[in-house]
């Protein structure tokens, strides 16, 4: 919350501060078709009785962007060199950062820019 209301006095300050505000995050799309509805409840007064059958770890891509005001940085695919599809490790992670978005990061960057890394 201190957080929010110290974002929101700057912004009062100098509304063009929004623009320089990246957020990034990365996305896992199941080749199945399969969605991840962790952070979705439905609610209903009757029970469905439903059962959703899945794999345990049904192949997937994952896929990382960042995004603000100004436009888009991405999509990049954690993938190997012969494009199958790899674990995001935390260096992987970093190397992405070094040789993809910090470079494409650059052409946008001034002393007021803010770049968010969500579940970094």
């Amino acid at each position: 919350l201190r957080f929010c209301r110290q974002m929101l006095n700057v912004i009062e300050q100098d509304e063009e501060r929004v623009h320089n505000m990246w957020m990034s995050d990365e996305a896992h799309f199941h080749l199945s078709g399969y969605v991840n509805q962790q952070n979705f409840r439905y609610w209903s007064e009757d029970n469905p009785h439903n059962l959703h059958e899945q794999p345990l770890h049904s192949e997937k891509i994952t896929v990382w962007c960042a995004m603000s005001s100004q436009g888009i940085i991405g999509p990049f695919f954690f993938e190997s060199e012969n494009g199958n599809c790899m674990t995001v490790t935390s260096q992987r992670y970093a190397d992405m950062l070094v040789t993809f978005a910090l470079p494409a990061l650059d052409d946008y960057v001034d002393e007021y820019t803010l770049f968010q890394q969500d579940g970094a």
